[in-house]
């Protein structure tokens, strides 16, 4: 009997070579999840450097940004990439859910861009079921990993295409971070400049070759930014307000909201107090 070719035997046990792959996955750094029944939804909002996702109950809602138009649907997540400059609009009343988060380099930098992302039947139930649970404030976030479950499919939809070859300098990724973690911070050009270990005129140069406009502008979208945020989502009081997003009082607040967003703080908050859970 021939004996096979010791070339064609399988090795033994001990000499094979195995691999093990140790994927990076995302950090996410920070997340907020709320739910709201929508009435008012008539704003731009500046490009963040956070990631938004959205799904909402029905048809009515939708998304403008770079002359193309992103209608919210319940058989889909919503994800807006962070620094994009949008337009919200609203054509009748909704159940809106949403989540704000922030991913850790390397996935922090996609292209500006909004993507949608099919749900299945059973995923489409679970979202309006936890959409009610939260209205009815009968869930606790931190005993549900479904908010991050929907985090990871969003990311992992995105294709290889659409994430940038020349990501954003980590220096100003990193700025952008020190100005919404120090939002309540009248912080000034010179001390977020510091954060990067850069000079005020290069720390500026940067920036604005990095995000298009400048450090002080862009703070300022920021904070106005958060204010309409607090005053369509919250009952604080002007002043509150004015104190949480770093504006010196309550008439700095009204004088720069205006100038960004066309009506006084409590003009917008009067168009949005509908839209507040319980409201």
């Amino acid at each position: 009997m021939e004996r096979p070719d010791r070339d064609m035997q399988d090795p033994a046990p001990s000499s094979r070579r195995t691999e093990t792959i140790h994927p990076v996955l995302p950090a996410i750094e920070a997340s907020f999840v709320s739910a709201t029944e929508l009435s008012f939804w008539n704003w731009d909002v500046p490009g963040a450097p956070v990631w938004c996702l959205y799904w909402n109950t029905r048809a009515g809602a939708r998304i403008e940004w770079d002359e193309e138009t992103t209608e919210l649907t319940p058989g889909h997540l919503v994800l807006v990439g962070p620094r994009v400059p949008a337009k919200l609009r609203l054509k009748n009343p909704v159940g809106h859910l949403f989540i704000h988060f922030v991913v850790k380099p390397p996935f922090h930098d996609p292209l500006s861009k909004i993507w949608k992302i099919p749900l299945t039947p059973r995923e489409i139930q679970e979202a309006r079921a936890f959409y009610h649970r939260l209205m009815n404030k009968e869930t606790r976030l931190d005993g549900t990993f479904l908010p991050l479950a929907w985090i990871s499919k969003a990311l992992a939809a995105i294709p290889p295409e659409d994430w940038n070859k020349h990501p954003m300098d980590p220096r100003i990724h990193r700025s952008q971070q020190v100005i919404e973690e120090q939002m309540a911070t009248p912080l000034t050009v010179a001390e977020v400049a510091r954060s990067s270990a850069l000079s005020e005129a290069a720390f500026a140069r940067l920036f604005r070759k990095e995000v298009g406009e400048s450090p002080h502008h862009y703070i300022l979208k920021r904070r106005t930014a958060r204010a309409a945020e607090l005053l369509a989502r919250t009952s604080l009081s002007l002043e509150a307000i004015a104190e949480a997003t770093g504006f010196c009082d309550r008439f700095h607040l009204t004088h720069v909201f205006k100038r960004h967003h066309h009506m006084t703080p409590p003009e917008f908050r009067r168009r949005t107090a509908t839209s507040l859970p319980g409201a």
